[in-house]
């Protein structure tokens, strides 16, 4: 007899929602944070350079 695939619990999926409503809650105060701070000035390629440099340092 074939297996039948089981259903997630409702309470599996109420923590899946619930996660996902943390994370979204969490990137707006990310993005409202990032709105309201202090401006900067313009920035060329060796920000971006730099910047890829730390991200590459911290992947490996």
């Amino acid at each position: 007899m074939p297996s039948r695939p089981t259903q997630p619990s409702s309470g599996h999926v109420r923590e899946i929602i619930s996660a996902d409503k943390a994370a979204r809650q969490r990137l707006r105060d990310l993005l409202l944070e990032g709105a309201s701070s202090d401006k900067t000035g313009p920035v060329g390629a060796s920000y971006f350079d730099s910047l890829r440099d730390r991200a590459l340092k911290g992947s490996s």
